[in-house]
């Protein structure tokens, strides 16, 4: 490394702390933020670096024309995946895996496995992943570049929906609706939005704030939608048209309050738009209706670029400034106090390590004196309810989120403590049952006890474990 270079990195780890200093609250051994690779710093996105899939159908048509042949461990019968989906226990890391891609959109494998807790899904050799690929339901990839390692590497694996019908065709009937719901969320089964970059780097940030923060959850782009955050997940009436956008992930704080995120890398055309859209949604919704207190910008701009970070930062901050001067809000609820702008590099200055404005959150936001950049712009947390304050209308529905959220197998594992619905009613009443069947004894004369009811060591019966929301791999505790 040359010297300019090496005072260069010097200067941004300045008061610097590494993350392998700081207790995570992730409990997966090899997992945490301090031993993954860092997708930002570890040269994964650099200029010629790209991800390289494998879908189903691709091979297909790769072998059909001679071309090459589907590597041994994914080539496994696709009724494989049914099989598994028949075991309460076998279908477990099934389940977490699709329900972490179908929120996500694209992560690596020690991302699964930090999410999940599911070690073996890490692996390049992956019972739980080959299945799912066998079935064309995630498609597998990996890092490529000049000194990239293979794909047989852990570290350099990604997955992704496939772009299939088949998780509805074969997947949704052979699951109880608890399952379902664990899953999706209750919510379509999505394979759009594959941006590998934009959401490798969603999820790690998503990922850091589980383990590092004080957060309620954390939850992925498809259940970060203005439509679940402003509007009918709010309690409000349908988004207008137009108003069809989704953050890249969401923050829920202890108390409720939302915080979406928003990653950006390129400082093109679109992105003013995306900002004015977002000022726009804030200046027509009260946090206390909604619950979403703030949105952050978080500028990621690959370090190999030309556009260093000072110039994109300024970029988006006179992009933010303007949009919400245009749509102010109202006394209380100002746009220019919710709406924040930070730098990946800000938080995170070298690989594996974070600056102390990290584990609060702090940023930068245009409220203050408008009289010059030096006075508009202040610094203040997301996580502080002084700095970024809400006082919900109805604060047991706005802590309601984080007892659903506990079934969402999505949700980093650890953060899943809340008590969720129980949705077994639901799903014995549609089998035709008003109550748990119990079946008849063999001798009636010699059970003189109502069924159902506890007899000697035994208790009343309960729901099977598959139609438990939650599943019964959710801890419930925290580490």
């Amino acid at each position: 490394m040359s010297p300019e270079k090496l005072t260069q990195e010097s200067a941004r780890n300045e008061g610097a702390i590494a993350l392998a200093t700081r207790r995570s609250a992730c409990p997966t051994p090899g997992f945490t933020a301090a031993e993954r690779l860092d997708p930002f710093w570890d040269g994964l996105w650099e200029q010629g670096s790209s991800a390289s899939w494998l879908s189903l159908d691709l091979a297909g048509r790769m072998e059909q024309s001679g071309r090459g042949r589907v590597p041994a461990h994914l080539a496994i019968p696709a009724t494989s995946l049914r099989d598994s989906l028949r075991s309460a226990a076998r279908s477990q890391p099934r389940l977490n895996a699709m329900s972490v891609i179908d929120s996500w959109r694209t992560v690596t494998g020690e991302q699964l496995a930090a999410i999940t807790g599911d070690t073996a899904s890490a692996g390049a050799r992956s019972r739980t992943m080959a299945e799912l690929w066998a079935a064309g339901i995630a498609d597998q990839g990996s890092l490529t570049g000049g000194m990239s390692a293979t794909g047989s590497d852990r570290r350099t694996l990604l997955y992704r929906p496939s772009r299939t019908k088949n998780f509805d065709r074969d997947v949704s009937s052979r699951i109880t609706y608890p399952e379902w719901i664990s899953v999706t969320a209750g919510l379509p089964w999505a394979s759009g939005g594959q941006y590998d970059r934009h959401n490798i780097l969603a999820a790690e940030l998503a990922l850091r704030i589980a383990e590092y923060c004080e957060a309620g959850a954390v939850v992925g782009e498809k259940l970060s939608t203005w439509d679940l955050l402003a509007y009918r997940g709010a309690g409000q009436a349908a988004p207008p048209a137009g108003m069809q956008r989704a953050a890249d992930a969401t923050l829920i704080r202890t108390d409720g309050a939302r915080i979406a995120v928003e990653l950006t890398a390129s400082m093109t055309g679109a992105l003013e738009k995306k900002v004015r859209a977002w000022a726009e949604l804030l200046n027509r919704t009260r946090t206390a209706d909604t619950a979403l207190a703030a949105v952050v910008f978080v500028v990621a701009t690959p370090p190999g670029k030309k556009l260093n970070r000072g110039e994109a930062v300024a970029r988006v901050r006179t992009v933010v400034q303007k949009a919400a001067r245009d749509y102010s809000g109202i006394i209380g609820d100002r746009t220019q106090s919710r709406m924040f702008v930070v730098s990946w590099e800000d938080w995170f200055p070298s690989a594996h390590h974070a600056s102390p404005e990290f584990f609060t959150l702090e940023a930068w936001r245009p409220s203050g004196a408008p009289f010059s950049p030096t006075t508009l712009w202040e610094k203040a947390s997301l996580l502080d309810v002084f700095d970024t304050p809400f006082e919900p209308l109805y604060p047991e529905d706005a802590l309601a989120v984080l007892d659903n959220l506990t079934g969402v197998r999505s949700v980093p594992r650890w953060l899943r403590t809340g008590n969720p619905p129980q949705l077994w009613p639901m799903a014995i009443k549609a089998l035709g049952f008003t109550t748990i069947p119990i079946p008849a004894p063999e001798d009636p004369e010699r059970e003189r006890v109502l069924l159902g009811a506890a007899r000697g060591a035994t208790s009343t019966a309960g729901a099977p474990k598959r139609l438990r929301f939650g599943g019964p791999d959710v801890p419930r505790l925290r580490p």
